[in-house]
């Protein structure tokens, strides 16, 4: 419901709070860890023995785990028997399955950008203790580098898209819908020199068609009711719709690559609260990425807000096609993060990436077939206004008598970026229409009447006569 969406709020708007990990924030950080307590200490089944706590939310805790037959280190997260008992009997039962089909859902998706699961299963006297363990990784979440040190490079930003793009499509591929992408949810695990992005907490997905091994007699999630995290939830997700879909994650990510870019996500908590900010979600569309961040070129801010737009169907139709358009601003590379990526954007990259827009913009501009039209249409009307056309060496009787064309036509192989496509265009120029001559054959027209041509050899005068000014006849 709404009020538990608000508890995210801070998180959303403020960063990770380091005091708690809840379960909208990133589980497997490696940084600041805690000893496991005392009570804690053990073995989860015969399988899992605890080393340490990674951090705690409102529905279990995450701890550093060895497996104690093969040795290999994991992430155990723990519904405690004691944490499902604080609410009703629907309450907990909801909890305790939407936990279970957690690992069932991860266990669906194929892909390196998605946090892998091991095992999962019951532990406790009582078995009243869930529990899943997944891959134990070393890094931070994007919540927690931005906090640090605020908008990244546009080049870093767009392998992050690449790389979740990826995660999500085949997350969509199974049908499943995440519901709550966000910064915390992205993190960045660290593999050598390397950075790989993995798509965190899946417990509030939705399942979309039949994901095989997913339990779908049970429904979770009652009509109206608002789950995800605020800020970067889209218009429908809002309004508590049941039939959102893949577009639904689109928005979230791309309000997260807003974020990433800007520092700031599409639309910010006010001074009347949450309300504010869910009406706005709904009828207001965002700032556009400039606004906020002048530094990110148009190309990259387009490819963003499409994502960000209101209607599902104005949206990118499917992830693939998402991945697609990001790709393309790697010209051909692979999306490869490193830890020299990840840094606070300095006022030098900013006028960098600037002069290397305004450079790339001239260049297209010198070729672009907009211009090569406007700059012909333009010559030929100042022609025509300035200079007339002339028809001095063509007999007026002969002249034509239907309109000159001048036909521009730029096909789309002319055109080097689709922003400047044109239509055809088509110039009609119409020529003075022929005057006949009131004059007999031998005479010209002189002070509005016509008069004797001179002979050959002689002038006119301004007082009419004619002046001898070269001999012969």
């Amino acid at each position: 419901m709404i009020e538990d969406a608000t508890a995210h709020v801070k998180n959303d708007f403020e960063g990770v709070d380091r005091t708690r990990v809840d379960d909208s924030a990133p589980l497997h950080r490696a940084a600041n860890v805690q000893p496991a307590p005392a009570e804690a200490a053990g073995e989860i089944t015969e399988k899992y023995k605890l080393l340490r706590s990674l951090g705690r939310g409102g529905m279990g805790e995450v701890f550093e785990a060895v497996h104690v037959h093969t040795s290999r280190r994991v992430a155990v997260k723990i519904l405690h028997a004691q944490q499902s008992a604080g609410g009703t009997a629907d309450e907990n039962r909801d909890r305790q399955t939407r936990f279970a089909r957690e690992a069932q859902i991860i266990g669906q998706i194929r892909s390196p950008h998605v946090v892998e699961v091991y095992d999962a299963g019951v532990t406790g006297a009582n078995h009243d203790s869930a529990f899943i363990a997944m891959e134990l990784m070393h890094g931070e979440d994007l919540s927690a580098i931005l906090g640090r040190t605020g908008p990244l490079p546009v080049e870093t930003v767009v392998k992050i898209a690449v790389q979740a793009a990826r995660g999500l499509m085949k997350a969509h591929e199974v049908g499943v819908v995440h519901r709550d992408i966000k910064p915390a949810n992205l993190f960045l695990s660290t593999q050598g020199e390397e950075r790989m992005l993995k798509i965190l907490d899946f417990g509030v997905a939705r399942i979309t068609s039949h994901a095989p091994g997913v339990d779908l007699t049970q429904d979770l999630t009652n009509t109206g009711t608002v789950v995800g995290s605020p800020a970067y939830m889209p218009p429908e997700q809002v309004r508590g719709r049941r039939d959102l879909d893949h577009r639904a994650d689109i928005w979230s990510l791309c309000a997260s690559l807003y974020k990433l870019l800007c520092g700031r996500t599409p639309h910010t908590l006010g001074e009347n609260g949450i309300g504010e900010l869910l009406v706005d979600i709904c009828c207001k569309p965002a700032d556009p990425v400039r606004a906020h961040a002048a530094w990110v070129p148009i190309a990259v801010s387009d490819a963003v807000m499409k994502g960000l737009a209101l209607e599902p169907g104005d949206r990118y139709a499917t992830t693939q096609e998402l991945l697609t358009a990001f790709q393309a601003f790697l010209g051909g590379e692979e999306a490869i993060l490193r830890d020299a990526d990840i840094h606070a954007l300095d006022e030098q990259e900013k006028r960098a990436v600037r002069g290397a827009l305004s450079r790339t913009m001239r260049r297209k501009r010198k070729r672009s077939p907009l211009a090569y039209a406007v700059g012909i249409l333009a010559a030929t009307v100042a022609g025509v206004s300035a200079f007339g056309i002339s028809f001095a060496n063509v007999d007026p009787l002969q002249a034509p008598r239907s309109p000159l064309m001048l036909n521009i036509d730029w096909t789309a192989a002319n055109v080097p970026d689709p922003r400047f496509e044109i239509p055809k265009i088509k110039v009609q120029i119409q020529a003075p229409p022929p005057t006949p001559d009131p004059c007999k054959p031998g005479q010209e027209m002189y002070n509005g009447a016509c008069t004797d041509k001179c002979r050959v050899g002689y002038r006119r005068l301004r007082s009419g006569e004619c002046f001898l000014v070269s001999q012969g006849d």
